[in-house]
């Protein structure tokens, strides 16, 4: 009866570990890039203001930075406040480092898409079939 307990606490405990990540695992870190993009470039990303072209200091700031990275680390209050994610990929444009197509710009965690919905179905229906596998027993 113990070794049942046993085994599916031990196959809950790999279902769970294999599925769940920190949310920092494997990201780059790009805070301090984003914070001078920010700083150097905040007159043509200004949401209020109209679009400004690129300056020299823009466009050196924005080379030296992975525009990607410094996208995808904008977070929902920046975009909604501060920044404006159409100049910021505008600006990349225009200064020569583009930002990645596909790109989740102020976006750092995609939980809730249709496509992780639709694995997680698929992976609660495998773990089922191993819960009933193992209550077989």
């Amino acid at each position: 009866m113990t070794t049942k307990v046993v085994l599916r606490l031990l196959v809950f405990a790999l279902a769970f570990t294999m599925h769940t990540t920190h949310p920092a695992c494997g990201e780059v870190d790009c805070y301090q890039q984003k914070e001078k993009v920010k700083s150097k470039c905040m007159k043509a990303l200004n949401i209020i203001t109209d679009y400004v072209k690129p300056s020299e200091i823009y466009c050196k700031t924005v080379r030296a930075s992975d525009m990607t990275c410094v996208c995808h680390a904008l977070e929902p209050q920046e975009v909604l406040q501060k920044v404006s994610v159409v100049k910021l990929v505008r600006l990349s444009r225009e200064c020569g480092n583009l930002v990645a197509v596909g790109s989740k710009c102020g976006c750092k965690y995609q939980f809730f898409t249709i496509n992780y919905l639709f694995n997680l179905f698929r992976y609660l229906k495998f773990y089922m079939f191993l819960y009933i596998f193992v209550h077989s027993y």
